[in-house]
């Protein structure tokens, strides 16, 4: 580049610079212009008070109504669930690489799909399943038996 192109380039830069200074300051409000929302104050008529005080109310009470609803609703789910049987517990079984029999009946206990009573090891040992236990994510629910959920985790 000659000194001429330089020249050049350097008035082309002040000129731009000098532009959006210029637009900046034209187009930017000053700070007493700005309003926040805090600063500026709601004027309502008595009327339109006390409208949005009733309705405030209005919906307070039907909150109030809806809790007693609800909680009414929970009261007899409770009952009629003691005298029923206990729920299905259900569970996603995810299987990695490197777990060990133990470690599936540990969290099967946790979660409590089993129980710790050594039947699904044994199951799995007698059977010679041990071996064939497959990497993934298995859908398992509490009324499943030890044999069904090793069924399940070897195909």
């Amino acid at each position: 580049m000659d000194k001429r192109s330089m020249r050049t380039l350097g008035i082309g830069f002040i000129s731009a610079s000098l532009l959006l200074y210029s637009a900046n300051e034209l187009t930017d409000q000053s700070e007493d212009e700005n309003i926040s929302i805090e600063e500026t104050d709601v004027i309502l008529s008595n009327e339109e008070y006390e409208t949005l005080q009733q309705e405030l109310t209005d919906w307070e009470n039907r909150a109030l109504a809806a809790e007693e609803a609800a909680a009414a609703e929970e009261a007899p789910e409770e009952e009629t669930a003691e005298g029923e049987a206990p729920a299905t517990t259900r569970f996603i079984l995810s299987i990695e690489s490197g777990m060990t029999t133990p470690d599936i009946r540990d969290l099967l206990v946790e979660y409590e799909l089993i129980e710790d009573n050594g039947e699904f090891e044994q199951y799995l040992t007698d059977n010679d399943l041990t071996d064939q236990i497959q990497i993934g994510q298995y859908d398992l629910n509490s009324s499943m038996t030890p044999q069904e959920i090793a069924e399940m985790i070897t195909q």
